[in-house]
């Protein structure tokens, strides 16, 4: 900023407008007419600030090695000349960097679907600036998806039903699931897909779907267990299932913990306290779980115990939840422990 209060003869020092434009690329803009043309000044300007671009002489706006220095920024390549902004490879070498620089191409690459299809292979984020025609082609839309598949949002909504541009979304991203069309919500294949990417997409799941187990169950797996609160209520009857899910949320910090409990039924929070004493913070607990020699044999008496208090209607306190898995098993009754858990899981 000093070089905007230096004299002349400052201005024209090469070696400190150098050392300035350096530092800030922007700068270059109080420099002398003559270094504000000079190839090196400018090409220091705009590797430390694209945006300098614009503060340049207009040939060097149109110096293919000037401007592809600059494009390595965001929204630089609007500052070139309109001749590089037409030129494809300049185009495809800045969306590389950025997908949003499409917007600054000629209109005449807009509406080039060569050029289009070249850039969204990139990224799919330049889709949203190619021509209205271009946004209807379904070529575009595919390659666009598989690059960036949230630009379906800027594609029309037929694509929405469309299997193959679905499926190509949902593979690099799951949670996509929410732009397809109802029929393909409720398409067990691609549904699986989605929820294998993200397990957030179970949410968008048809309600059949979502009462899949297998689906329920890959779903909790890939969101850490928080995919749990979209499960159908039809398969919340399967404690084994909560388990699950309750496991994973176990590997969660607290606070994220403490935002997944308020879509969990009462004795699902209760478990999930069982399970993770340093959540609750009961050395009772801790103390049960040091106990066992069998952590399958521990689950499985958390899990009676949890199925016991879920057949009351009144919820029960934390404390008698835990005194509950104090009590030694024979005191539950003796069986066959595999025998009890198969029974348990039944239910």
């Amino acid at each position: 900023a000093a070089l905007k209060y230096s004299s002349a003869r400052c201005r024209s020092d090469r070696v400190l407008v150098g050392e300035a434009v350096r530092r800030a690329g922007y700068t270059v803009q109080f420099a002398s007419d003559e270094l504000r043309r000079d190839e090196q000044i400018a090409g220091l300007a705009v590797q430390q600030n694209g945006r300098a671009l614009q503060n340049l002489d207009p040939l060097l706006r149109n110096n293919r090695n000037i401007v592809r220095l600059a494009i390595r920024h965001v929204n630089a390549l609007q500052y070139a000349s309109s001749e590089l902004r037409d030129d494809e490879a300049i185009l495809v070498e800045a969306v590389e960097y950025d997908g949003h620089s499409f917007q600054f191409a000629s209109l005449a690459r807009k509406e080039c679907k060569q050029t289009v299809l070249a850039v969204v292979q990139r990224d799919g984020l330049a889709f949203q600036f190619a021509s209205e025609l271009l946004r209807n082609d379904r070529d575009i839309v595919l390659a666009a998806v598989q690059t960036s598949p949230f630009v379906l949002q800027f594609a029309p909504h037929s694509f929405r039903s469309d299997r193959e541009i679905m499926l190509a979304a949902v593979k690099v991203y799951g949670s996509t699931l929410e732009f397809a069309d109802a029929p393909l919500r409720a398409d067990r294949a691609l549904v699986m897909e989605a929820v294998g990417t993200h397990g957030y997409a179970l949410q968008f799941a048809s309600k059949e779907l979502r009462a899949d187990r297998e689906i329920a169950w890959t779903a909790i797996d890939k969101f850490h267990g928080l995919a749990y609160r979209w499960v159908h209520q039809y398969l919340r009857c399967y404690f084994e299932l909560a388990l699950h899910a309750l496991c994973n949320i176990g590997v969660l910090t607290h606070k994220r913990w403490q935002g997944v409990t308020k879509d969990l039924t009462p004795w699902e929070r209760q478990l999930t306290l069982a399970l993770f004493p340093s959540m609750a913070g009961h050395e009772t607990i801790a103390k049960l779980m040091e106990r066992e020699t069998n952590e399958h044999e521990y689950k499985v008496h958390t899990l009676s115990v949890f199925h016991r208090f879920a057949r009351h209607e009144d919820t029960p306190t934390i404390s008698e939840f835990i005194g509950a898995l104090a009590t030694p098993q024979s005191l539950i009754g003796k069986r066959d422990l595999k025998a009890f858990e198969e029974e348990t899981l039944a239910l």
